[in-house]
């Protein structure tokens, strides 16, 4: 699943938190347009897979 830090209604925060408890086998994956070192650091240590910036070059 990919999701942002900042959305609208629910953080990227709420979501990091829920989708690995609730559905173990949904890897998540942030995309942000807000990179911080310390908010990839924590995502990281919460089980996020990949913490991209945008714009993210195409392979």
């Amino acid at each position: 699943m990919i999701c942002d830090i900042r959305m609208p209604k629910i953080t990227g925060l709420n979501t990091i938190d829920y989708f690995p408890r609730e559905y173990t086998y949904v890897s998540v994956v942030v995309l942000t347009g807000f990179p911080e070192t310390q908010m990839a650091v924590s995502c990281m240590h919460e089980g996020v897979v990949k913490y991209l910036a945008k714009p993210v070059a195409g392979a």
